[in-house]
């Protein structure tokens, strides 16, 4: 780790450097003080394959929708909460998979952790406070047209 803090201190142009760890701990606090993190939170569940590759469906849908379809979308999710956090919950799980098999292809892997955080940040506003569902998810929805 000691040799990694100086390529993180002067990275080269151009570079991103993705560490990744299951706990925060593995790493030494100088690494940590350098980058930026991107918790992926999981509650551990399985799905059969079939509902994998509609979430991932889902994910992918969620991720490149025009803005007309975002706040359709986003009017028919927050009828329902429970529900909402559901999806969200399920989509969230299958985009760390997207990220793990995106991160091997090197695609677009700061675009997925992008779009994995806000994801994350919406079920935790939706979760523990009285927002507006609709609200939250258009305003998620919009964060991934920024892109």
């Amino acid at each position: 780790q000691n040799a990694l803090l100086k390529l993180l201190e002067e990275p080269p142009a151009h570079t991103f450097v993705f560490l990744l760890g299951s706990n925060r701990e593995v790493f030494l606090p100088t690494i940590l003080s350098r980058c930026q993190i991107i918790e992926i939170k999981s509650e551990s569940q399985s799905y059969k394959e079939d509902e994998k590759g509609k979430v991932k469906h889902q994910f992918e849908l969620w991720t490149k929708q025009s803005l007309g379809d975002a706040l359709k979308q986003a009017e028919i999710l927050a009828k329902e909460k429970d529900k909402t956090l559901a999806s969200l919950q399920k989509i969230i799980v299958i985009g760390e998979n997207v990220l793990k098999d995106d991160i091997k292809g090197k695609k677009r892997t700061s675009e997925i952790a992008y779009q994995l955080q806000q994801l994350q940040k919406t079920y935790t506003t939706l979760k523990s406070t009285n927002t507006n569902p609709r609200l939250a998810l258009e305003q998620l929805f919009l964060s991934f047209l920024k892109l």
